[in-house]
């Protein structure tokens, strides 16, 4: 008996002690959904490339600031684990020191300094590649993308005012950019990158120092290096 008693006993013991076991086992964490839409935002410094515009008889140079800005937003979709694809609006403001003008053809331009600005519209279509199994907190990127710009450049000579180079125009552009991404939330990415914009040659109107003084087309193309920093959000 006093056996049988002995081997009930532990077996009551046993019993509830596996019962509390399963009671007090925390539940598994669930693993965050994965999202492939995103949408994002970033800004930033530029800094632009000065332009040169050669036409027979006129040449002129623009020098733009040393610092200048954009900002832009994109929407894309996480098509593969490594591809994203993104369409991408971008704005860029660069001031200009002054322009160089030398003229064979009207020698009251010669030498004239001014200021001004350009003003820049892209709509970019862009190819990432992410490598977000590299490490769980940063995420290194590379990509490319290609789309239209178009260029408003307004350029015043000092002290008299005369424009001497001025208008719009556009036409085919590019970009290579990378960076590095860092997760700051579950589907929440902030990053920080540079890239290379650039146009194929625009053209622009000049004009000589009179009112009714002869116009001529320059040509040359768009260049800018940007540094962004920003953030996307994956929303489905």
């Amino acid at each position: 008996m006093n056996k049988l008693a002995l081997y009930s006993s532990l077996a009551l013991l046993l019993a509830s002690q596996t019962v509390n076991a399963a009671m007090y086992t925390p539940a598994p964490v669930p693993e965050p959904e994965i999202k492939n839409f995103y949408i994002g935002a970033f800004g930033g410094v530029a800094f632009t490339q000065d332009m040169d515009f050669d036409e027979h008889e006129h040449h002129v140079d623009i020098d733009f600031d040393s610092v200048n800005y954009h900002v832009g937003a994109h929407l894309g979709y996480r098509v593969y684990d490594y591809l994203n694809l993104e369409a991408e609006y971008i704005f860029m403001h660069s001031n200009a020191d002054c322009t160089n003008v030398y003229s064979t053809a009207d020698s009251s331009l010669n030498g004239m300094h001014g200021g001004g600005d350009a003003d820049v519209n892209a709509v970019m279509f862009n190819g990432l590649f992410r490598f977000d199994d590299v490490n769980d907190v940063f995420i290194p990127f590379v990509g490319v993308g290609i789309g239209y710009a178009h260029v408003d450049i307004d350029c015043v000579s000092a002290p008299n005012g005369v424009s001497v180079i001025s208008g719009d125009d556009g036409g085919f552009a590019y970009q290579i950019l990378a960076g590095v991404g860092f997760k700051v939330a579950d589907n929440v990415l902030a990053s920080l990158s540079y890239r290379y914009f650039a146009t194929t040659d625009l053209s622009f109107d000049g004009s000589t120092s009179t009112s009714v003084g002869k116009h001529y087309d320059l040509c040359d193309n768009f260049r800018n290096h940007l540094i962004s920093i920003g953030i996307d959000a994956y929303v489905a």
